[in-house]
């Protein structure tokens, strides 16, 4: 095991101090500073030489009794309404463009519920927010301003957003944006952090191959130990490009909460963060185990990446459905390749972010994910052991699954 680690050690300094990885990992960074930078002035720009909107009328009901008066703001009067059906009944027949009703525990959660006339539930972060975000202050600073009250002047509203159907029936708008980019960026982290790491161990493995480097190594160590330490210290490695990542998509977060306050915006809670991890360490170790049998049978580094194709194109499949699974996210085909171990990874964390998987499934989803990596880590083993110092040609496809099988040649 010491040997390991000393392996280990070695791949995770050779990794991290590699001009294309230091890139690959600023790339992200960099990216969000620019994306950023681009909404400010994007948002700076068109501030600027705009038509004055115009004039709205918005009811309220205040359940909670924050509002000392009515007022106008802006270009929008806002206009007390006693009951919250009253206001569904004046949403429902146009006497108002929107209603909100303050919820009773406003002061502790900042709860505000949205209502709209038909499907405009996403379109409630501009001047409309801003307005109710200004009402709010006014009156919550009108009288003495305790820890509570001070809370809500820097963040006054959470809101839900229910759509009024034209019969006045309502239905929840759930769409949370800070879930889904976070979600999907560890889908898409989990390809470029895995596949790139997976391919410098492929890429080292056989340049060890083809200079007979591996002679020597496996003179002093077995190849359980070399496999074990090369997947640990890449591993690694991977973890440290997948935090720098994170903590860019957290930036990013941050900065929304300013530009998108009234959307509900929150990250996932803390275990759906390490649900996240979880099938990301799994998936590291599953495509690793994949490609240390590939650098162990194969004899060039043209060979091998001919070969990866067979795993990067499985792995990289549900994107190619990224349509279908954005209509129906609970659907046969996604819900099966949750499953698939080539899949689960990237398709998991996909519906994870359409909030389509419920605590069975994801249980079941690792349980699947770990078993494929228990196994591909055996017969990856076998592989390692058997042809690693093999140079020249390329075993049968018979002779590989044999010894993928039992262990012999």
């Amino acid at each position: 095991m010491n040997k390991a680690l000393v392996i280990a050690r070695h791949e995770f300094t050779t990794m991290i101090s590699r001009t294309s990885f230091l890139v690959m990992t600023a790339l992200v960074p960099i990216g969000m500073l620019l994306l950023v930078g681009g909404i400010g002035a994007y948002i700076l720009l068109t501030s600027r030489g705009e038509e004055a909107p115009e004039p709205q009328r918005v009811g309220y009901v205040d359940l909670a009794d924050v509002i000392v008066e009515p007022g106008t703001i802006g270009t929008t009067e806002y206009v007390p309404i006693e009951s919250e059906d009253q206001a569904v009944a004046a949403v429902a027949f146009g006497e108002f463009d929107a209603a909100y009703v303050i919820q009773r525990d406003y002061l502790s959660t900042g709860r505000i519920t949205q209502l709209v006339r038909g499907a405009q539930g996403l379109n409630i972060t501009g001047e409309g927010v801003g307005s109710l975000r200004e009402f709010l202050r006014a009156n919550l600073v009108s009288g003495a301003v305790d820890d509570e009250r001070a809370e809500r002047i820097l963040f006054p509203i959470d809101i839900t957003t229910f759509e009024v159907a034209e019969g006045g029936q309502l239905g929840e708008n759930t769409f949370e944006p800070a879930r889904l980019i976070f979600f999907m960026a560890m889908a898409f982290a989990v390809i470029f952090s895995v596949l790139t790491i997976t391919g410098y161990l492929l890429q080292g493995l056989n340049e060890e191959k083809e200079n007979r480097v591996m002679e020597i190594l496996l003179s002093t160590v077995s190849p359980d130990q070399l496999m074990l330490g090369k997947l640990l210290g890449l591993g690694a490695a991977g973890m440290v490009q997948m935090g720098v990542w994170m903590g860019s998509v957290y930036g990013l977060y941050l900065v929304s909460r300013i530009f998108m306050e009234g959307v509900r915006n929150e990250l996932p809670a803390l275990p759906f963060i390490l649900v996240a991890f979880a099938f990301f360490l799994l998936g590291y170790a599953f495509f690793a185990a994949l490609m240390a049998a590939l650098g162990a049978v194969t004899t060039s580094q043209r060979e091998s990446q001919q070969l990866t194709v067979i795993v990067i194109l499985p792995a990289v499949a549900p994107f190619w459905f990224s349509f279908a699974i954005i209509e129906d996210a609970g659907g046969l085909i996604p819900q099966i390749m949750t499953y698939i171990p080539f899949t689960a990874p990237t398709m998991s964390l996909a519906r994870l972010a359409l909030d389509a998987m419920g605590p069975l499934e994801i249980a079941a989803s690792l349980v699947a994910l770990t078993i494929s990596v228990v196994v591909a880590v055996k017969l990856a083993q076998r592989l390692f052991r058997s042809y690693l110092l093999v140079y020249g040609h390329r075993p049968p496809l018979l002779q590989l699954l044999r010894t993928a099988v039992t262990g012999r040649v």
